[in-house]
Order: C-alpha cells, then sequence, then structure tokens
C-alpha cells in the first residue's frame, strides 16, 4: 500500500512541474487583462453551439461579481 502512495505521489509530482501558470498580476507579452479599468470584451460567434454562449455569460457573471464591472 505505501509502494501505492509513493507511485502516485511521484507521478502527481510529475504532472505538476509542468503546470502553466494561467493567472498573473503582470503585464506580459501575450496575455490579457481580465480586469482592467478599461473593462473585458468577450465575443461569441451566433453560430457556435448554445452552450458555448451559456459559458460566455456564465463567465461574463463571474468576471462581474469579483470586480465589479460587467464585461
Amino acid at each position: 500500500m505505501k509502494r501505492l502512495y509513493l507511485l502516485f505521489a511521484v507521478l502527481f509530482g510529475s504532472l505538476t512541474v509542468g503546470a502553466q501558470t494561467f493567472v498573473t498580476s503582470k503585464k506580459e507579452a501575450g496575455a490579457f487583462a481580465i480586469a482592467s479599468p478599461e473593462g473585458a470584451t468577450i465575443y461569441v460567434d451566433p453560430g457556435d453551439d448554445w452552450l458555448v454562449n451559456k459559458a460566455a455569460t456564465l463567465l461574463q457573471g463571474d468576471i462581474e461579481m469579483v470586480t465589479g464591472r460587467k464585461p
């Protein structure tokens, strides 16, 4: 049983080593601001599946709850 835990720990550790950081508080090349004085814009293609529109609407609500500004 200890070997199984050790194997899991090694496997999990190796997966997290290559993990990317998606959220940053610094201005970086290729990054975009979700919460800025100008606000964020969310674009949705009307031809996309209804679930894409729903996801964009939920994202809009989440950003508004966190920042107080509706994108």
